[in-house]
């Protein structure tokens, strides 16, 4: 047996090509180990959930393990949209349209203009205007197409409020992380 932080291995994969593989936990590995050694739930809270799918370390495992349960924090309001089609008919998801602040209220979010095209530029958001202009070499026209708007903010306290502990945090806020 091999133990790799709290997690058994009952034997190490054969060398590949002559070189001998390390095998190293990925969260899939971690979250199905856990599953299987108890009999509670994963809790999870994603800040910055954009829609629920497109680069989503998650969505195969909420979709997967019936037993993650989460809370799901994003402010755009068409990447919101998206994330209520993916993830609303389930009822152990809570989705939340809402940035993350100190304070519960309103703050500028930045983002890219739906117009613009690149593999990225849609899920480029942040409260700080310059985090979305350094990737103008990237997307050709961006320094002409950011939108700024209001949106709905909560503290980290606010989002927890009735939440029974917090097993997966997973954090994508374009320089607020």
């Amino acid at each position: 047996f091999c133990k790799i932080r709290d997690i058994e291995i009952g034997r190490r994969p054969a060398p590949l090509i002559g070189c001998p593989m390390v095998l190293i936990p990925n969260l899939e590995m971690v979250v199905a180990d856990y599953l299987q050694r108890t009999s509670g739930e994963i809790q999870v809270v994603q800040i910055g959930a954009y829609d629920g799918i497109s680069g989503d370390p998650l969505h195969f495992l909420f979709t997967k393990h019936e037993r993650m349960h989460g809370v799901l924090l994003e402010p755009q309001p068409q990447a919101f949209q998206k994330l209520t089609e993916a993830y609303g008919a389930m009822k152990r998801i809570r989705l939340v349209n809402a940035a993350l602040s100190e304070a519960n209220g309103f703050r500028t979010l930045y983002r890219a203009d739906p117009a613009l095209s690149g593999p990225f530029v849609h899920q480029l958001a942040s409260f700080d205007r310059d985090v979305i202009f350094r990737h103008r070499f990237d997307v050709p026209g961006l320094e002409d197409a950011i939108i700024s708007e209001q949106v709905p903010t909560i503290t980290f306290s606010t989002l927890l409020d009735g939440a029974p502990r917090v097993d997966i945090l997973q954090v994508d806020t374009e320089g607020y992380d």
